[in-house]
């Protein structure tokens, strides 16, 4: 996506750079993206037209004081206009342009019901597959079963004596049928019911992801509540810490909440060769709250192998009994986060307890 003279942009120009959001150009599972964080919405994804350079934010003030906000060509900020003449366009217009038109092709209902039309083929073959196993394994349990009915009949019967040579062979038939039966119970449940597309699930589904995309983008607060929480009495309050802007932000927002808690803790997951340092940073949130006339404790976890940040910091807090987890949003461009995954859509999606995000 490029940004061409006096920064004006096409609609079709904004429906490719949706795309290479999207990941539609190039796979993220083949290549890596080039760039994964930044403090803009589009980083690593919108060029100069003249250098092809990465846009990059400036910032400007007004007579009147306002600051106004500005993708402007990095080639031309750090090398001059001898380089590249340099271009610019207002910030909120080429986002507005882009969340819109992804708002557009992702929570449209009929995406969605094509997507899960997609999902529900995936699933019904697997599911064939998985009940063809279920009735290989019925059928030896079965087998099993009948062998050792016809072995205790004939030892009631009178016609064989339990040696050792029948007892191990019953044991190695007990064995066999136990271990059938704990593959079926396995099987069984892999298996997964057919799916079934409402269209008015479907549209309210889509019409509070449209919203939720819009409200993250407005830099306010917001607090995500599960279906199954019927209360929020915040009285141990987890903060998953990272030293960013996000969570800075997260913290100064979550104050009233804090100065009600019973207890807070702040924990960061790391590498095992930054505890030093996350520590550094956990102790100066520390310190900060107890300004603020707030106890705090501060965590900190190694990273587990084939876990995520997310993962960890839910599990600790539910294992220590918090109804609270506050946390910064998209410390990576927002849009990779909400396509291609990251702690603010884990957290989002897989927590238990209430969150509090602030971006």
């Amino acid at each position: 996506m490029t940004i061409g003279r006096h920064g004006k942009i096409t609609a079709e120009q904004a429906r490719k750079l949706a795309i290479a959001a999207l990941g539609e150009t190039v796979s993220p599972k083949v290549a890596a993206p080039r760039v994964t964080t930044g403090p803009i919405l589009l980083t690593g994804l919108a060029v100069c037209a003249t250098c092809n350079g990465g846009m990059t934010l400036r910032t400007g003030t007004s007579k009147t004081g306002g600051v106004h906000r500005y993708y402007t060509c990095s080639t031309c900020a750090r090398k001059g206009k001898t380089v590249c003449k340099g271009r610019s366009i207002p910030m909120a217009k080429l986002d507005t342009l882009v969340t819109t038109h992804m708002n557009e092709r992702l929570f449209q209902p009929e995406r969605l019901a094509t997507i899960l039309s997609s999902l529900s083929s995936r699933r019904s073959e697997k599911a064939d597959s998985v009940n063809a196993r279920v009735t290989t394994l019925q059928r030896e349990v079965t087998d099993a079963d009948d062998k050792l009915k016809r072995l205790y009949r004939l030892i009631e019967d009178g016609m064989t004596e339990m040696d050792g040579v029948l007892k191990d062979r019953l044991n190695s038939l007990k064995a066999d049928r136990d271990r059938t039966k704990a593959a079926l119970e396995r099987a069984k449940s892999h298996s997964s019911q057919a799916i079934q597309i409402d269209p008015a699930l479907l549209e309210r589904f889509g019409r509070t992801m449209r919203e939720n995309l819009t409200s993250v983008a407005a830099g306010r607060p917001f607090l995500v509540v599960p279906a199954a929480v019927r209360s929020l009495a915040a009285d141990h309050v987890v903060v998953g810490w990272k030293d960013t802007r996000e969570a800075r932000r997260a913290v100064q927002d979550a104050l009233p909440f804090f100065h009600e808690a019973k207890r807070v803790t702040i924990v960061e997951i790391c590498e095992k060769d930054q505890i030093g340092t996350a520590r550094h940073h956990a102790d100066d949130v520390v310190s900060y709250l107890a300004r603020h006339r707030i106890k705090a404790e501060a965590r900190i976890e190694a990273q587990l192998l084939g876990s995520t940040g997310a993962d960890q910091i839910i599990g600790l807090a539910v294992d220590e009994g918090a109804d609270l987890l506050v946390s910064g949003a998209h410390g990576h461009s927002r849009l990779n986060e909400w396509i291609f995954g990251g702690m603010t859509r884990d957290l989002l999606t897989s927590s238990p307890i209430c969150c509090l995000m602030s971006h």
